[in-house]
């Protein structure tokens, strides 16, 4: 197969993101193109001048042996779906569009997969190719809103969904017959390479007990800080760690500091298992909202195969149907996140790894694979 992806947001070179995993195992059998845009990620003058140099030009290049073709983008200003974002969105998908049949032609691409990334370039419309619909993220199907009509689009008019999770399963089979459960994974191995005493030890805290939330996921209505504030006042041998940045990480810079609280900013790829294998518990503490019921989290994955415990807060469904004996879910009050945390720590967690064979991204990978086949032979 000659397969076009185009992910969910722009690619970033290194970053293991879930289309990342699929096209690195994919690439072996078939040969797999990226579509994708120029993206801003700082928010500073400096950068955001350096993004809009690199917007507007378009580049071929090539990475781990997967051809990627940056397309041009104006730039989406103001909050998508109204004007002046609107208008900039549907110059993007004139280019969209152009470039995309310019690829699938010289590239003789038999299917395409993308992600809902419309809100940044618009739609692809209807190719000649079968198109397939990664849901990897799911909005609020609640009330009517843009992004819940975005996502049924996607749904009328692709060949195939990719759904990740139970939740997200259900939403689509009401709008297309063809879809398939395909939740995110974990590269168990990974994170089993060493003992976590030996883990600390590489990250500069042995024999300490480590809380962390790896990924800067996390909800600032969520009480977790004011937990984690009294657990290190009252027990010196405790270290909370985060990794990675974006404005809610730099508010809580100012807000809680305290010598056992360490922000790290990054942390590369090829070192983050480090990280995941010395924490004693993971924590995972999001909005009680439809957006994080419907996910599931690559970090809570990761948690798990490193022999962590984690944390969730408030209970989410879709962590929940993974019935992983490691994971805990407690409240967003602080007390029942302190307590919580504070029980665990001197506990083993249960082994996960039987629980995860199933979603190792290999597995998946092989699902995908099927999948993608059977559409082209019901052509």
């Amino acid at each position: 197969m000659n397969i076009l992806w185009i992910p969910h947001d722009a690619w970033r070179t290194g970053v293991y993101r879930r289309d990342l995993h699929f096209i690195s195992r994919l690439k072996k059998k078939h040969k797999v193109v990226v579509l994708t845009w120029e993206g801003v990620r700082k928010r500073d003058f400096k950068d955001y001048v350096e993004y809009l140099r690199k917007t507007f030009v378009p580049s071929i290049y090539q990475e781990r042996d997967v051809k990627i073709y940056k397309m041009p983008k104006f730039p989406t200003l103001g909050k998508p779906w109204i004007f002046p974002h609107i208008m900039f969105r549907e110059l993007n998908q004139i280019i969209l569009n152009l470039c995309f049949r310019i690829i699938v032609k010289k590239e003789k691409i038999d299917i395409a997969i993308t992600g809902p990334n419309a809100a940044f370039v618009g739609y692809i419309k209807r190719p000649h190719i079968p198109l397939v619909f990664d849901l990897l993220d799911c909005s609020d199907w609640s009330h009517d809103n843009p992004w819940m009509e975005m996502e049924k689009r996607y749904f009328l008019n692709s060949d195939g969904v990719l759904a990740v999770s139970m939740i997200a399963e259900k939403i689509a089979e009401k709008y297309n017959k063809n879809v398939l459960l395909l939740p995110n994974g974990v590269e168990v191995e990974k994170f089993q390479t060493e003992k976590r005493v030996e883990a600390k030890r590489k990250i500069g805290m042995e024999g300490k007990k480590i809380i962390s939330i790896i990924g800067p996921t996390f909800s600032t209505k969520n009480r977790f800080m004011e937990a984690i504030m009294n657990i290190v006042q009252k027990h010196n041998n405790v270290r909370f760690f985060i990794v990675g940045e974006n404005d809610k990480v730099r508010q809580l810079r100012v807000k809680f500091k305290h010598p056992s609280i360490i922000y790290h900013s990054y942390v590369p790829y090829n070192k983050i298992h480090h990280y995941f294998i010395a924490s004693d518990v993971g924590l995972y503490p999001v909005d009680d909202s439809p957006y994080y019921h419907c996910a599931i989290p690559l970090k809570v994955l990761e948690y798990s195969a490193a022999g962590s415990w984690v944390v969730v807060s408030p209970k989410l469904e879709g962590v929940a149907s993974l019935n992983l004996p490691n994971v805990v879910f407690c409240s967003d009050n602080a007390d029942d996140i302190e307590k919580t945390l504070t029980g665990l720590l001197n506990q083993p967690a249960p082994d996960a790894t039987e629980r995860l064979k199933h979603l190792h991204w290999d597995v998946l990978s092989e699902k995908l694979e099927e999948f993608l086949m059977n559409i082209l032979k019901g052509q």
